[in-house]
């Protein structure tokens, strides 16, 4: 959105205000804040922001109405603070929740403009997040522009106006780290705090309580894997190995028949009966093995899972499986 195109779209509404703001001032006296925002409007209608914005926000502080909020909010727009643009125009749809039916029915306009704003804004704004590293203690007290960051917001991305923006750290009341950084519109910049910050003192690093992880946010322990599973890997494991036995040997009984009944490998029909069925049977007995083996393997790693998280890597055991063209294999490995 060029500086045109903002002044362009904001110029309608300036009229509009004035509009409205002289007929309210030829039925009584220009009020203090009537007076800031018909200044405020006649220094917008000459680009002047510098001096338009501050005088109508001092105008809305004195009397907040919302019209008056949402010509703020597109003064900050055309002077380029989209972040503070976005939050103004959101309090403005705020406000017209409140109103009565029929007076919020007279924003319409402007609150379909707004949530264009918000959507146009949301993308062109300048983000910063700032990070701090997990050993730092509980004490780091974190500031953007002097304004503290509340440490659930580490990590979060921060909608700012354009320009520039100090990072700093302090613990004791000690400033012990700081770093500057300039962002423009659609600039996305992320800081980490470190810790120590390069030239502290390491005994004070050191005797500074550690920041510690809150239930919520500390890394989830592995959690043991419901028993249940295993004993169903563990029953399918066994079935598949009962059918690869049985359609084995039944493959096994249908040899002497084949054998009796294929002379030189020329069959009658009892013999070529007697083939099919023991290749069908030969089949049934491979998949039976195949999946007997894969449930023991599984139920070998769902029981390895389940244990507890061993304290020290210094020794496991992993569940290992193994597959080949003729056969397969189950067992585990570790270091100890």
């Amino acid at each position: 959105m060029g500086p045109a195109t903002r002044r362009r779209t904001f110029l309608l509404w300036v009229a509009i205000c004035q509009l409205g703001m002289i007929r309210s001032l030829s039925a009584q006296p220009a009020t203090e804040a009537e007076k800031l925002f018909r200044e405020g409007l006649e220094a917008m209608r000459a680009a002047n922001y510098d001096e338009a914005c501050p005088k109508l926000s001092e105008s809305y502080r004195l009397d907040p109405l919302p019209g008056a909020l949402f010509t703020l909010a597109e003064c900050h727009a055309a002077w380029g603070k989209s972040a503070t643009a976005i939050e103004q125009y959101q309090t403005f749809l705020n406000r017209l929740t409140s109103l009565p039916p029929q007076r919020r029915d007279q924003f319409e306009e402007r609150r379909r403009l707004a949530l264009d704003k918000i959507t146009a804004l949301t993308a062109l704004a300048a983000e910063i997040t700032v990070d701090v590293a997990p050993s730092a203690p509980r004490s780091l007290v974190v500031k953007r522009n002097d304004v503290v960051i509340d440490p659930h917001a580490y990590g979060v991305g921060k909608k700012v106006d354009q320009g520039t923006y100090v990072v700093s750290a302090e613990l004791d009341g000690k400033q012990v780290w700081t770093r500057q950084v300039e962002v423009l519109d659609r600039d996305r910049a992320r800081i980490v705090v470190p810790w120590p910050p390069p030239g502290l003192e390491p005994e004070k690093a050191r005797s500074a309580p550690v920041q510690t992880s809150t239930p919520e946010d500390a890394p989830k322990a592995r959690t043991p894997i419901s028993r249940t599973w295993m004993y169903v890997a563990g029953g399918i494991g066994a079935a598949g190995l009962t059918t690869g036995i049985i359609a084995g040997l039944v493959a096994l009984g249908k040899k002497g028949t084949i054998e009796d009944n294929c002379p030189e490998r020329a069959c009658n029909a009892e013999g070529r009966e007697a083939v099919d069925a023991g290749q069908s049977a030969a089949l049934v007995s491979t998949i039976g093995f195949t999946i007997g083996i894969a449930g023991a393997g599984a139920t070998v790693a769902l029981f390895m899972l389940s244990r507890p998280a061993p304290k020290h890597d210094t020794a496991g055991l992993l569940p290992t499986f193994a597959a080949a063209g003729d056969g397969a294999a189950v067992g585990v490995r570790g270091a100890f």
